[in-house]
């Protein structure tokens, strides 16, 4: 498996199970506080959901 493929395999398995512990308000205020790295992710791992 390629390096891009399995990192964004793990983003995708990490945001999920954010997604499960924070509520979605919580989790946007995780993202402001990280300077919008965890939304980026977010938005990356559902383009790559997407692309499956």
């Amino acid at each position: 498996m390629p390096i891009e493929k399995k990192s964004q395999t793990l983003m995708h398995w990490i945001i999920y199970h954010l997604n499960d512990l924070f509520s979605y308000k919580e989790t946007m205020l995780f993202a402001v506080r990280f300077k919008g790295i965890y939304q980026i992710a977010y938005i990356l791992s559902n383009v790559y959901f997407i692309a499956i």
